[in-house]
């Protein structure tokens, strides 16, 4: 299940396995219907407040919520603290993946390469260092997925 605002990128995610994609405003409703009391797990990777505290009201009860976006220094979600901890949800930080690079990268490569990770499907664009101010105005208009800097 994937949720966002672009319609374009809602339908990447079904074209990449996503089952159910939602608009954020109908996310909890959605959830309900889907998998009510919540879902096992969810990853906010945009870094706003306002969807880590959505992140936390999708999943369920001893749930994990990992968090992937990074929120600029001075913001603050809002959480029910009690609730999290009667529920037994968990959140997490996980900052580029928590990998371990000498184990992870040649993982990730072979799955690339074989095809099991359709990394190519991500990349929007690839650019030069002169279009970096140009990439990083289109994913401010949050205009395709990512963008490739080949140097």
């Amino acid at each position: 299940m994937a949720v966002d605002v672009e319609p374009a990128k809602r339908a990447l995610a079904l074209s990449l396995g996503a089952t159910h994609v939602l608009r954020p405003a109908e996310a909890v409703a959605g959830v309900d219907v889907l998998a009510s009391p919540g879902v096992d797990h969810v990853f906010e990777c945009i870094g706003l407040t306002d969807t880590v505290e959505l992140a936390v009201d999708l999943v369920r009860p001893g749930g994990t919520v990992t968090l992937v976006g990074m929120t600029p220094q001075a913001d603050r979600a809002s959480l029910d603290v009690y609730l999290v901890v009667h529920e037994g949800k968990r959140v997490l930080g996980s900052c580029y993946g928590s990998i371990v690079p000498a184990r992870d990268f040649p993982a990730i490569a072979s799955d690339a390469v074989s095809g099991r990770l359709p990394l190519g499907r991500l990349v929007s664009e690839t650019i030069g260092l002169a279009d970096v101010g140009r990439a990083l105005e289109a994913m401010r208009r949050r205009d395709g997925a990512r963008r490739v800097v080949l140097y």
